[in-house]
């Protein structure tokens, strides 16, 4: 039976996974079903119910490691571990020190992938928080400092980057650290100074997301609000009503894009243009393309209308984060699952590196070559117009007839296998239930533990520094988080401050 089935699978690969950005490297089958896997130190490493086990990519041999250091994946899977049946298994994908995604399916199949040698990856290990190329040198901020050309600078000085960066004659700008001090850096990243001090922003905005230099201001803006400031004047707060996720120069004006949608500034006024919430503003042909936390919108001036690119399609929600237009007639996006292509002519969006969550303010391009920094799988970069003639990538529509016809027929097969095997392997269904319970109680432990460290850093502690701390994609994190404790982390946040300030005036009025 286990030969009929892996047949099978081997089967739908040649039909859906040829031709895609990924090739199918080898599938291994673990003699013992394996509860879950992790990546410690680079090795792949899986809990089994006959103890924990190092796995080379051919073999699987005793490890050294505890069983609690070994937690259950909760981000999101890549599309091919979808070929799992959800009701039957829980699938993994972790990423090996030789570029290989080994996918566990129905406890015992391991698929293992590697994506196309057309996109290039640097910082693997590292979420990159923002990129500035040029030439040859790469400057990079990432959670785990700045590097430039693979090697750490200011090492002592720059822990990670909060905002964008912002360029200015010979200068980039950018806020680093936990102070929240506004740096600067020359192009021979030789000289680093501080411009504005962590002190001045963290008064009056604290947790900066967006900086630049326009009009002889600095404006900044970030979860507390909008704001100005010049070395002569000081700091001006403009707005401290609104949550800036990026700053932007628009047609000579001054753009925010914001939670509660984009603003345009008028004098010294944010005016809002439309109500949808914004991660970043790009103008495209005289209209602003807007990523959000829903979809892909695009705003015309003229009629002051906005709509939803993806609306009717499966990505109409999906969070987004960065665009570029190529010259090709293609909107390149970074989204919270890959990176997606969108044709304009055709109205067919393709898709790579899917499970993949980028960062809105870590993009840029260089030449040919489109870079995007992603969260959790380090550094992307590769060249638009190799990767759109050679069509490596996944197509929301099916490319003919006879495709469909053989994915029905196929489909059908395989269904019938699946039923048989389900029947068979029927009695352990209440196995696999209790190994999703194992899950859940890795998921609860999470946390507990993550409740513990808002409690004890709670005069400091801001969203990004949670999710960090969780080591979940922002998909994950927030779906997981809202599921445990019934609210968002903001919420969650004010209410143990609401808790702690009550506690104190207890104790204050016993105290009495």
């Amino acid at each position: 039976m286990r030969k009929i089935i892996i047949f099978s699978l081997c089967f739908l690969n040649l039909f859906s996974i040829t031709g895609r950005d990924t090739t199918l490297i080898k599938i291994m089958t673990s003699p013992v079903p394996i509860r879950h896997m992790c990546n410690i130190n680079g090795k792949i490493i899986m809990a089994r119910y006959d103890g924990i086990f190092e796995f080379d990519g051919k073999s699987f041999k005793e490890s050294k490691v505890k069983f609690e250091e070994v937690s259950a994946s909760l981000s999101k899977n890549e599309t091919w571990a979808k070929l799992a049946d959800p009701k039957m298994d829980f699938a993994q994908v972790q990423l090996s020190n030789e570029g290989i995604y080994w996918v566990l399916i129905r406890n015992k199949f391991l698929f293992g992938f590697r994506v196309i040698d057309k996109i290039k990856k640097l910082y693997p290990d590292y979420s990159i928080r923002g990129i500035y190329s040029n030439g040859d040198d790469i400057f990079v901020s990432t959670y785990n400092g700045f590097f430039l050309n693979n090697k750490q600078i200011f090492k002592d000085t720059l822990s990670f980057s909060n905002s964008n960066f912002w360029i200015d004659k010979d200068w980039i700008y950018f806020s680093a650290n936990l102070e929240d001090n506004v740096y600067r850096v020359d192009k021979q990243f030789s000289n680093l100074e501080i411009v504005i001090p962590g002190k001045i922003t963290k008064q009056h905005i604290r947790n900066l997301a967006g900086i630049l230099f326009f009009n002889g201001y600095f404006y900044l803006g970030g979860q507390n609000g909008f704001g100005k400031y010049s070395k002569e004047s000081g700091f001006e707060i403009i707005d401290k009503n609104i949550d800036v996720s990026n700053i932007h120069i628009i047609k000579g004006k001054l753009w925010l894009a914001c939670s509660d949608g984009a603003y345009m500034l008028e004098g010294d006024k944010p005016v809002k243009k439309f109500s949808i919430g914004s991660t970043g503003l790009f103008l495209v042909n005289d209209k602003i393309l807007s990523t959000s936390f829903q979809g892909l919108w695009e705003y015309d001036f003229g009629s002051n209308k906005i709509t939803n690119i993806f609306k009717g399609t499966m990505y109409e929600d999906i969070e987004t984060d960065a665009l570029y237009a190529d010259q090709f007639g293609n909107y390149w996006i970074s989204s919270i699952d890959g990176i997606l292509k969108y044709n304009l002519k055709d109205k067919i969006i393709t898709t790579i590196l899917e499970g993949t969550e980028f960062n809105r303010r870590s993009y840029m391009i260089s030449g040919d070559t489109l870079f995007f920094g992603s969260n959790n799988n380090g550094l992307i970069s590769f060249d638009i117009e190799n990767m759109i003639s050679d069509d490596v990538m996944n197509s929301t529509e099916t490319k003919n007839k006879e495709n469909k016809l053989m994915y029905f027929i196929f489909s059908f097969l395989l269904i019938g296998l699946f039923v048989i095997f389900f029947i068979i392997r029927r009695q352990k269904v209440n196995f696999v239930a209790n190994d999703k319970a194992e899950i859940k109680k890795d998921s609860d432990k999470l946390f507990a533990t993550l409740e513990v460290f808002i409690k004890e850093n709670i005069n400091d502690v801001n969203v990004d520094q949670i999710r960090y701390r969780s080591g979940l994609t922002k998909y994950a994190f927030y779906t997981k988080f809202q599921a445990y404790f019934g609210k968002k982390p903001k919420e969650l946040i004010a209410e143990i401050k609401e808790q702690i300030a009550v506690e104190k005036q207890e104790v204050i009025k016993n105290k009495k």
